[in-house]
């Protein structure tokens, strides 16, 4: 990934974070973490990828931030001056929703397997 592309996706991280805490109001006990920026090589587009949680909340987070975006890219484009602000395309990132079923699953085999294990050694004696 060429440096200019690492640093634009850097600072539009940074200020987003900046932006969600000062500009935007959520739920109450909400938590909205950027996970990662993607930039296209042209400036013309960012993918902006979110952790929402409480899980009960990503919907009504994930709308409200959408609304928000033009104003959010305004907002960028004040602090970025003489550079263009590319179009911001907010995602739900559910790798970790993913990562906590799997962990889930991991247990449960754990579980299963542990129990058959102390079947097995009643069985020999």
């Amino acid at each position: 990934m060429p440096r200019r592309i690492e640093q634009v996706n850097s600072f539009i991280q940074e200020e987003l974070n900046k932006l969600f805490l000062e500009e935007l109001e959520f739920p109450k006990n909400s938590l909205v973490t950027i996970t990662k920026v993607v930039t296209s090589k042209d400036l013309g587009w960012a993918k902006i990828y979110l952790s929402i949680l409480p899980i009960n909340q990503q919907e009504a987070v994930l709308k409200e931030i959408k609304k928000q975006g033009g104003h959010l890219r305004h907002l960028l484009s004040q602090k970025f001056q003489g550079y263009h602000i590319p179009k911001l395309e907010f995602i739900f990132d559910d790798a970790l929703l993913k990562q906590r079923l799997v962990e889930r699953e991991i247990e449960l085999l754990y579980q299963e397997n542990k129990g058959e294990s102390v079947d097995k050694n009643k069985k020999m004696n």
